[in-house]
This record gives C-alpha cells, sequence and structure tokens, in this order.
C-alpha cells in the first residue's frame, strides 16, 4: 500500500475521533460561540432543542482544535445529538487540514459512539480522498470503523475495501477485506497502472509500511506478484515502494524478455528492493524451496535455477540477472534445444557474476558438484563430477560456453570414465581437457574404457567420435577382451580383421593378456580406430615388445605399424626336429619399418631389416614373416634385397652383401648371400636366389643361381647359371662338405 492510502485511511480515523470528542465537548458547554436559530418547526418531534445552520468550534486554551459545520442540530432527552449535513475541519499539527463531511452524524449520549450516515467523505490537504456510506466511532477503544464498502485515493493511488478500521492511537489504518487497489504509473503516461488485490490490508504510517494478507496478488506493468502475505515498505513521503517482503508461496512472473533475463521467480519467501522510482527491481532474497526461470533464445524454453537460498542482483532495467547467489541444494536446469541436449548442474553452492549489458557471464559451483548432458545427439549421458566447477556464459545460462573443472573431477560418458585434478570441459567442440597431478595421490589424468587405460600429464578427449590425444609421457594399458565377449579370440580360430567393427589385438599378441604401452605421446581416433604412439614408443606384452619412434595400432583391423629405429622381441613358436615338440623361441629384430597385417597374418621390416632368430640371422632390406593362423607359428619367412618382391631393386642385380642384397648365418654356422631369400618353416628349407648365390661353410664356398639347403642336414642343392653351373672352392686343409645334388 502506497503513502497516500496510508494518510488517507490515518486521515479518516482521526476526523471521525476528533469530530466525535469535539462534539461532546460542545454539547456539555451550556452556549455555543455560534448563534443557532430555531427552526420554525421541529424537524423530529422528539427531539428537545433545534438548531439551524452553525459552526461549533472546539479549542483547548487557546488554540483551536476543530470546527463542525452543519445545516441541522438536534437534541433529545437521552442525551443524543444530531447532525443534518454535517462538515467538519480540523487543522493538523504540521499545517495540513482534514476535511470529514456527512449527510448526518449521530452521537450517543456518555459520548460512548458517533455514527456517520450517507456520502461519508474524508479529504485531506494532502490529497487524500475516503468515501463510505456508513461509519463508527467508540469511545471505548478509540477506533473508527466503517463496515461496508470503502473508496478511496491519494495521488496515483485508488482504491476499495469492504471494512475499515482505524487505531488512533496506533496509527494503523485497518481495510478488513476484499482489498483492491490501483497505482497509475509515474512519469509514463503509456504505462499500465498496477493492481493489488488482498484478503486485508493495514497501513502502518508511523513504520512507512503496508501489510497485505490473504492470497495477495500484485499486478505491474513488469510481471505478478503473489503470496499469502505481504508487507510493503515506502519511502517517507509515502509515494514511492522501497522494499517489498512476501511470506508464503511466493511467486513472482513476467512476460518472456531477452536471453538471460528473468521471467519469473518462486519461494516460500522473497525480499524484493526497488529503486528510486518504486518500481525498478534491483535484488531479490529468496528463502526455501526458491528458484528462478531465465528466459532462453527467442520462445524456448526457459533456464531454471534453484535452491534452498538464492540471493539475485539485477541490471538498472529490472530483468537483466548480473548476480546469482545460490546456497545448499543448488540445481541448475538447462532444457535441450536444437544443438543442445539438456543439462543439470547440482552443487552446495554457486555464485554468478555478470554485467548489465552482457548478463551473467560466469557461474562458480563449489562442493558436490554434478554436471550432467542427457542424450547428447544420441550419444550416451555425460556424468562430471568435481570438488569445483566454473561455467563460461553467454545471456546467462542461454548458453554454456565452456566448463572449468578443479579440486579432483571424474567424467563418465558410456563405459568411459575420465579423471584428473584438472578439467575443462569445451562444450561447442564437445572437448574435455585433462591437467594437473593429483597433490595428495600423485596420480595423473587418466581416462579409461573396458579396453584401455590412458595415463599422462595431459589429455585431451574429443568426445564425438572418442578422439584422444595424451602428452608429456604417456602410460597405456589395452586390456582383452572379456570372456565370451563377441569377437573374442579363440585357440580354434582368430578373428577377421574389422569384423562387425570389433576391438582386437594383433595376433602377434596374446588375447588374453594386457598390453602396455609408453610414448612421449598419443593420438587416437575413434572413426578409424587408430592408436598412434609417438616418441620413444614402446608397446610390449610379456616377453613380446614393440620398439620405434612411432607405434601404430589399429583396434579395428589389428594391424600394426612402427616407423623409426624400430626394435622388435617376439616369442615365436616351432618344432622341434629332434623331439618334434612344439616350442617357444625368441625372435629380435630391427628396421626402419615395420607394418604387421592381421589379414593376412604377415609381419614386414622393411629399410634395412635384420631379424635373429630360429632361422638365423637374417639381414635384407625387406623381411617378410608369416605367421599360421592358429599361433605365432612362424610357416614362411621372405628376404628381399629391395622394398618388395615387385620392386626393382628384387630383380636388378646386386652384389651378394648386406647392404646390397640378402644376408643370413644360420644357426649352425653357415652364412650365405644373395638377393632373395624364402625360409620355409615346415621342413626348416632355405631357398636362395641371386646373380649369384654363394654360402659359406668352415672351409668352403658355394656358388650358383639358386641355392636350397636345410637347417638339419648337410645337403645342399645348387642349381648354377648358364656360365657356371656350379663351383666349389676348397682350402689347402681338407674338410667334409655335404653332398651336392
Amino acid at each position: 500500500m502506497t503513502l497516500w492510502q496510508r494518510r488517507l485511511r490515518l486521515g479518516l480515523g482521526v476526523f471521525i475521533v476528533l469530530f466525535a470528542a469535539g462534539l461532546f465537548f460542545s454539547l456539555r458547554k451550556p452556549a455555543p460561540r455560534a448563534d443557532p436559530r430555531p427552526s420554525p418547526a421541529a424537524a423530529d418531534p422528539k427531539s428537545v432543542a433545534q438548531f439551524v445552520s452553525g459552526v461549533l468550534t472546539h479549542a483547548k486554551g487557546t488554540r483551536q482544535q476543530y470546527d463542525v459545520h452543519y445545516d441541522q442540530l438536534l437534541t433529545y432527552q437521552d442525551g443524543r445529538s444530531r447532525f443534518v449535513g454535517v462538515r467538519l475541519r480540523i487543522p493538523d499539527r504540521e499545517g495540513r487540514e482534514f476535511r470529514i463531511s456527512a449527510r448526518e452524524a449521530e452521537a450517543t449520549s456518555g459520548e460512548s459512539e458517533v455514527v456517520l450516515r450517507g456520502d461519508v467523505a474524508v479529504s485531506g490537504s494532502d490529497g487524500l480522498e475516503i468515501r463510505a456510506a456508513e461509519a463508527f466511532y467508540q469511545a471505548a477503544d478509540g477506533v473508527v470503523r466503517a463496515p461496508g464498502e470503502v473508496l478511496f485515493s491519494k495521488g496515483r493511488m485508488s482504491g476499495s475495501s469492504v471494512g475499515m478500521t482505524f487505531n488512533r492511537e496506533q496509527d494503523l489504518l485497518t481495510l478488513l477485506d476484499r482489498v483492491r487497489l490501483t497505482v497509475a504509473a509515474g512519469g509514463e503516461e503509456d504505462a499500465e497502472p498496477a493492481t493489488i488485490e488482498a484478503g486485508t490490508g493495514v497501513l502502518a504510517r508511523r513504520d512507512k509500511q503496508v501489510r497485505l494478507d490473504r492470497a495477495v496478488k500484485i499486478v505491474r506493468e513488469a510481471g505478478t506478484l503473489e503470496a499469502d502475505q505481504a508487507v510493503g515498505y515506502l519511502t517517507d513521503d509515502e509515494q514511492q515502494l522501497k522494499a517489498l517482503e512476501l511470506r508464503g508461496s511466493a511467486r513472482m512472473t513476467g512476460a518472456p524478455g531477452a536471453a538471460g533475463g528473468m521471467r519469473a521467480m518462486t519461494a516460500r519467501d522473497m525480499d524484493l528492493a526497488y529503486g528510486p522510482d518504486g518500481r525498478t527491481l534491483e535484488r531479490a532474497l529468496l528463502v526455501s524451496n526458491a528458484s528462478i526461470e531465465l528466459s532462453g533464445e527467442a520462445a524456448g524454453p526457459g533456464r531454471r535455477v534453484a535452491a534452498d537460498r538464492l540471493e539475485i542482483t539485477l541490471a538498472p532495467d529490472g530483468t537483466t540477472v548480473t548476480g546469482l547467489d545460490g546456497d545448499a541444494r543448488v540445481r541448475v536446469d538447462l532444457p535441450a534445444a536444437a544443438e543442445t541436449p539438456t543439462r543439470v548442474v547440482t552443487a552446495r553452492q554457486l555464485r554468478g557474476r555478470g554485467t548489465p549489458e552482457a548478463g551473467l557471464k560466469s557461474a562458480v559451483f563449489t562442493d558436490e558438484v554434478v554436471f550432467t548432458e542427457t542424450g547428447a545427439r544420441g550419444t550416451a549421458d555425460r556424468t562430471a563430477r568435481s570438488a569445483r566447477m566454473e561455467l563460461a556464459l553467454t545471456n546467462g545460462f542461454d548458453r554454456i560456453d565452456s566448463a572449468q573443472f578443479g579440486g579432483g573431477v571424474t567424467f563418465d560418458e558410456g563405459t568411459m570414465t575420465a579423471a584428473s585434478r584438472d578439467a575443462r570441459y569445451d562444450l561447442e567442440r564437445r572437448l574435455l581437457l585433462l591437467s594437473g597431478t593429483d597433490a595428495r595421490t600423485g596420480r595423473l589424468p587418466r581416462v579409461r574404457d573396458e579396453r584401455a587405460t590412458i595415463e599422462a600429464p595431459k589429455i585431451d578427449i574429443g568426445l564425438e567420435g572418442r578422439r584422444i590425444k595424451a602428452a608429456g609421457g604417456v602410460k597405456s594399458e589395452l586390456r582383452p577382451e572379456a570372456s565370451g565377449a563377441k569377437g573374442a579370440a579363440t585357440p580354434a580360430r582368430a578373428p577377421k580383421a574389422d569384423e562387425a567393427g570389433e576391438k582386437r589385438l594383433p595376433s602377434l599378441l596374446k588375447k588374453d593378456q594386457p598390453v602396455s604401452a609408453t610414448a612421449d605421446a598419443l593420438a587416437y581416433d575413434g572413426a578409424d580406430s587408430r592408436l598412434v604412439y609417438t616418441g620413444r614408443a614402446q608397446l610390449w606384452q610379456g616377453d613380446t615388445s614393440v620398439k620405434g619412434d612411432e607405434v601404430t595400432l589399429d583396434d579395428r583391423k589389428g594391424d600394426l605399424t612402427a616407423t623409426g629405429q624400430v626394435v622388435t622381441r617376439m616369442l615365436l613358436e616351432q618344432v622341434n626336429d629332434k623331439t618334434k615338440a612344439r616350442e617357444k623361441v625368441s625372435s629380435l629384430a630391427t628396421s626402419a619399418r615395420l607394418v604387421y597385417e592381421e589379414e593376412g597374418r604377415k609381419a614386414t621390416y622393411s629399410d634395412d631389416a635384420r631379424m635373429n632368430g630360429p632361422q638365423g640371422d637374417l639381414h635384407a632390406a625387406t623381411i617378410e614373416l608369416f605367421l599360421s593362423e592358429e599361433g605365432n607359428e612362424v610357416t614362411r619367412l621372405e628376404a628381399y634385397s629391395g622394398s618388395s618382391p615387385g620392386s626393382a631393386a628384387a630383380v636388378t642385380p646386386a652384389p651378394a652383401t648386406a647392404a646390397g642384397g640378402v644376408s643370413i648365418k644360420t644357426t649352425d654356422g653357415r652364412r650365405a648371400t644373395g638377393l632373395r631369400l624364402t625360409y620355409f618353416a615346415a621342413d626348416e628349407r632355405y631357398v636362395m636366389t641371386g646373380l649369384p648365390v654363394k654360402i659359406e661353410e668352415e672351409c668352403r664356398e658355394t656358388t650358383g643361381r639358386t641355392l636350397t639347403f636345410f637347417k638339419s642336414a648337410d645337403r645342399i642343392i645348387v642349381d648354377g647359371n648358364e656360365r657356371k653351373r656350379t663351383e666349389v672352392k676348397g682350402g689347402a686343409t681338407p674338410c667334409s662338405g655335404p653332398r651336392l645334388d
């Protein structure tokens, strides 16, 4: 209730009280100052005296308190007095003047009650106007009562109620039922007036307060306020609203504004503070089950922020939120839009800050922070948990640009879990950046799913397509598929490459054991399922290892590539020629490049390749190793003087040296050189071709176009060229040599 309403009601009560008191005092005097003229005929036969058109002045000492003007005054035997056409003028101590009028006024004997009837009107020099059909004054409690409809106005405010009381001692004007107020907007001709509805109302003039109760509803141009109770605090001139307290089921709604602007608030209780104009909301405090709704883009759904307690600061426009503090059970709901999923944030505390031009620009959540995205573009839900999270915002919560996590964070998406001390989530690019070593545990950032774990000082995860980059010293572990999982390898058959998009390890590695890897950096592309380790890369499983400047693993095809100072150690299987038992034999190989193709179970070492294994110590430009379908058993080995069998180096004559061709030293001490070597593991047979092929053993040297020899026999087959079919050179010392066929 505004100041003028309070004054109006207060004035009405004061006038009636003063009027009644003065009337009784005047009636006691034996001779009033006025000289009323007796009417020719009594208006009421029961009256004992009648006066026409007089003035009664009540004074206390030398000070005039009020004047009573009347058209007719009648007195009765029982002490009652009746006025017709009565008008009172009451001067105020502060220089103001109040007037009260009615068609009739009656004072009972003993000064116990005064009744005003018919067009009762109270007006003040400050603009107060009150109208009622009937009013009463009870001397016992000093309260003026109007039982029927009351109309009042002052300045920009007007209203009505059913029933009214005025307590002169407490200076309280009470509106008893069905309170209706209208407040015209000041300074703007086109502005809509505010309307107020309530069950009851109280104007406490001393406290500059308006109290409303029972189903309070305040409709203003900026929105609608509702509550069980409301208390308004007025300026000293009672013309503007400074603050408003809403108690019980408080709610404020407004028309959707610009993105990030406030359009609704709810709480059990609200405290609202207004600017100098009395209309612009500056601050709001919401307590118990508090929530605020902010506008989204265009006609899109709003963004909801809830907490046990919310404190809101607004820009000069009264709608743009520039500060938002929440405590206890904080929850932010951001509904899905065309390009964004549904997002929810929960925490114990929220601190949001912004500017009048841009609205909220940041929001800091602390203590038990949980950030979730639901159904992000058809992907699995995403959930992040941390001690602290800061959101970079555009237009309030209309758009989140990034989320910065601190104090320890875990991030879950489907089967993937990422953890680090700190993390940054770029929502636009769907990029998660992990960093920071845990000061308490010393753990590095890490990401894990059902097949792999990656640990490094810095890890970047592209959530769409699952692209991962790790740097600063990477450790990883590739785990075997669960027993019975689709596509899991069995002893009877290795899975075919790229079968139904399954993940698999190269057959060089066991399917039932984890594989470890280290490197300076790692890159994983989920689109083509490729793991690329760079910088001192090493991959190992038990006694099997692959080293290189770069190691690439295709976990969809099961292929493996290594480049730059490649070194491999493998346990290969073979059948012992003497015992016929299957045994494992270590093989060490080096080259500038290794390519393993799961489809053909072939490992190709190229660019100065060297392999030391069950076949002997082999050196060539290119070495191809073929494995069996059942396991890591070598079936065949090919060595070339060029990069491939079809290359020019493979058919062009070259010196039979390690640098220009193929050379091998078998486990029994024989040395052979040529342009190409094929080793058949089944019968441990070597077939070497070249121009010419040369084999050296003890004190003999054998040359020819094609040379075949066996690992476990002294048998050698030589097929010479046209110029010289065969040639055997012996030294001075006789020695037993193999049989030549």
